[in-house]
């Protein structure tokens, strides 16, 4: 059933007002969408409720294998400790090679995706969302890809989104909490990297010399971390625990790109609304595009992205705005992708002594 109208309270009071009269008369097996429509006539929808199992009760946790995550993290464990030894391999001598340094890049790597995972899930507990507990996905180190050990972690929600202020927190603190891991993980590892000469076939993957040009982020830590230590034509061999980090940086900056489904895409729909969230995550799709012509290393991103929807699924009230600190946290988000993806211009890298 499908209602629309023009709203004559605040549109949280027309949603609960709605939702209660609708729950009075059918319990708990329909839900009510509030979307947007017309400016000014949000449209009702009356939808089964997805969370009823087959017997008709309420779907309130998730059907959780806390023996196979287990199994998974464990799994993941060994190979992040096998892809740290691999990157001191590669660049160390073989006799300086010691498990407790590979032990230290995998204890950051999933380090990293369980603050991100664990973030979701306790916001998604605090909403009173059935959640799964996070899996992890083992990856052991093979050529031609950089040894990194585990794919990530991933927890499934089971409930639609109760309102754009859910979908924002959920999002926002895993997200948000996982990239701010990461940059600490970077800073401490490049304070304990070294210094060596940059090579013509560097890419932002490598470990064993990466360039500090590559983003205006790298640039500013790598600076605060190795001071006169590093200059112009050099490059840093990163220690595990650096290069874990960096990669969680990378991750977090593809993952808060405005686009769709990606955390990011999210935190613009929760914010801006769905309809202005797509539109943001076109032109977002177009600007990496067009900078990828002149930053080679973003081509993969720029042609990823292209392949994802432009718009997630709608919360049950998509209409109610979240409020102002949201909307400065979102834009903290969208900084922080900046400073990740833009490179250092050339006059900064001269200023830093490293141009």
């Amino acid at each position: 059933m499908i209602c629309t109208g023009q709203l004559r309270t605040e549109p949280e009071a027309a949603y609960k007002t709605i939702q209660s009269n609708v729950r009075q008369i059918f319990g708990d097996r329909f839900l009510v969408l509030f979307q947007e429509g017309t400016p000014g006539k949000p449209v009702f929808v009356m939808v089964a409720n997805p969370q009823l199992t087959p017997e008709g009760q309420l779907l309130d946790r998730a059907p959780d294998k806390p023996l196979i995550g287990l199994i998974l993290a464990g799994l993941s464990f060994i190979s992040a400790t096998w892809a740290g030894c691999e990157i001191l391999r590669q660049t160390l001598k073989p006799t300086q090679i010691i498990w407790t340094d590979g032990i230290s890049y995998a204890c950051a790597w999933m380090g990293f995706f369980l603050v991100r995972e664990l973030g979701h899930y306790f916001m998604a507990k605090r909403y009173r969302l059935p959640v799964t507990l996070p899996y992890f996905f083992p990856f052991p180190p093979v050529a031609p890809f950089p040894p990194i050990g585990t794919l990530g972690a991933y927890t499934r929600l089971l409930a639609p989104m109760p309102s754009r202020k859910a979908l924002f927190d959920i999002r926002a603190i895993g997200s948000l909490g996982g990239m701010a891991l990461a940059i600490g993980l970077l800073a401490w590892g490049l304070a304990h990297s070294t210094v060596v000469l940059e090579s013509d076939r560097a890419t932002i993957f490598d470990f064993e010399g990466l360039k500090p040009k590559y983003s205006l982020l790298l640039a500013l830590l790598t600076k605060v971390a190795l001071g006169t230590q590093i200059g112009a034509k050099q490059a840093i061999a990163l220690h595990p625990v650096a290069f874990a980090g960096w990669l969680g940086v990378l991750f977090s900056a593809f993952n808060l790109m405005p686009i769709g489904t990606l955390d990011g895409g999210r935190l613009v729909h929760a914010v801006y609304g769905q309809r202005t969230g797509a539109m943001i995550g076109n032109v977002a799709r177009l600007l990496l595009l067009l900078l990828s012509l002149a930053q080679m290393h973003l081509v993969l991103w720029a042609v990823l992205l292209f392949f994802l929807p432009t718009m997630d699924e709608p919360a049950l009230n998509d209409v109610t705005e979240v409020n102002g600190v949201r909307d400065m946290i979102c834009l903290v988000a969208l900084v922080l992708v900046m400073l990740v993806i833009l490179p250092a211009p050339p006059s900064l890298l001269v200023a830093l002594g490293m141009g």
